[in-house]
């Protein structure tokens, strides 16, 4: 991911739920655990997503731009 970064590539990630993050709320930077940060959002942030793998599995998701903790 970071190659990705450097040359200023989109793409999409995954955090573990033990990883600390660090997000930009109006103005104010905070730094949570990812499980709290989900805690905090409201219904309306998440759209279902179904994969299909060997069987349809639906999965909530939401997009939000932090960063990962050092």
């Amino acid at each position: 991911m970071i190659e990705l970064e450097k040359r200023k590539l989109n793409y999409l990630g995954g955090i573990a739920k033990n990883r600390n993050i660090s997000i930009n709320k109006e103005g104010i930077i905070a730094s949570m655990g990812i499980d709290k940060l989900a805690d905090s959002l409201s219904e309306e942030s998440f759209t279902e997503v179904k994969l299909n793998l060997d069987k349809e599995k639906p999965v909530w998701v939401a997009t939000l731009e932090v960063e990962i903790s050092h």
